[in-house]
């Protein structure tokens, strides 16, 4: 494995900072299939390391991770004050969420509780994207490097892009209605693709999926299993495949995924008892990886589907009830997993990066 250095892109620390260091067919709910079993963890899931602990019990970190040119980039929030990348103080203001790739994060001021104006940083500096009350922003890079954000606000799903050397477009609305959540990613000739999830607005409820088509966007039905649909995450592989994770009802997650010009796949439970309305998904060189937390015991788990098209799910470690996983997976394709753990000496918690090898 290649030797990979490690950045911070902290949100926050404030009054205790860390230490510097036309559509488709929708999968068919009838054709879902069992969960795969639990996996004993590789030797190479052993290899662990702590990041950063702070002394707050309370503290919702929700990590942020992505991996380019041998550097692993970290995102995490603590006590919601400043955002920093690497050794550089960007931007000082109230933070309720990011988004990150490598070397760039967009951000949600938290003017009204959770939700704020979309901000995106590099080391360049930071630009304002949307002035208004906006949530949940989603960051994909293109392979030309240009950047895509989505975010959510009450009244729909939003978009932006900059191409490569330029500068942020206005955002453009995508849906109209409440939306929930929102995941962007982007495909090999830089168009965007992303997954939300609508409560109400013109009749629609559910989760969809959207791809950009000339200069509007074509939109495929995935579910309707309101209100509990969550963990919606998107990834793309190198052929342009995409691959959708989501939480259902029954709080199993369920994968779904979409050759180019193809129909969805029939929905497949990969995971059981998932807790959290949050799941991540990467894809590497040997296919899908999705992190997810479980409801008892709390746990980080990553499943995997081998070259078979069997899954399997790894248990990574112990993690604070309530709080998310980030994964990310490398060129050699092991999965970088990162997670608030509960420290065994008291209320105190600490950022774990935990490496999963490839399945077999």
């Amino acid at each position: 494995m290649r030797k990979r250095s490690l950045s911070l892109l902290i949100v926050a620390a404030c009054t205790t900072p860390p230490p510097d260091s036309p559509s488709t067919e929708a999968p068919d709910a009838g054709a879902i299939t069992a969960a795969p079993p639990d996996a004993a963890p590789p030797s190479c899931a052993d290899r662990t390391e702590e990041v950063v602990s702070w002394p707050a019990s309370d503290a919702r970190p929700a990590p942020q991770i992505a991996i380019a040119g041998g550097t692993i980039d970290l995102t995490y929030q603590y006590d919601l004050d400043r955002v920093r990348l690497d050794d550089h103080w960007l931007y000082s203001m109230p933070v309720s969420a990011a988004s990150l790739v490598a070397a760039h994060a967009c951000v949600v001021g938290a003017r009204a509780g959770t939700r704020g104006p979309i901000l995106c940083i590099d080391r360049d500096g930071a630009r304002g994207i949307d002035p208004g009350d906006r949530a949940k922003p989603s960051l994909a890079a293109d392979a030309g490097g240009g950047l895509h954000v989505a975010y959510v606000g009450d009244d729909g799903v939003w978009y932006a892009h900059r191409a490569a050397g330029g500068v942020w477009t206005r955002p453009e609305q995508v849906a109209t209605g409440e939306a929930i959540d929102v995941s962007i990613a982007a495909d090999s000739s830089g168009a965007p693709h992303l997954v939300y999830t609508i409560l109400a607005g013109d009749g629609t409820r559910g989760l969809f999926a959207v791809d950009r088509a000339g200069d509007g966007w074509r939109t495929s039905f995935l579910d309707d299993d309101l209100p509990a649909i969550g963990a919606r995450a998107i990834a793309i592989d190198g052929e342009d495949h995409l691959h959708v994770a989501y939480r259902r009802h029954e709080r199993t997650l369920v994968y779904v995924e979409r050759a180019p010009g193809g129909a969805w796949s029939p929905a497949r439970v990969i995971a059981p008892d998932v807790a959290t309305m949050d799941a991540a998904i990467a894809i590497g060189p040997g296919g899908p990886a999705v992190a997810h937390v479980t409801g008892s015991p709390s746990q980080v788990r990553v499943a995997r589907r081998d070259a078979h098209g069997a899954w399997t799910r790894t248990i990574v470690g112990a993690v604070v009830p309530g709080t998310t996983a980030a994964i990310a997976v490398d060129d050699d394709d092991t999965a970088h997993v990162v997670f608030a753990e509960p420290r065994p000496d008291g209320p105190a918690q600490r950022l774990i990066h935990a490496s999963v090898c490839a399945v077999d």
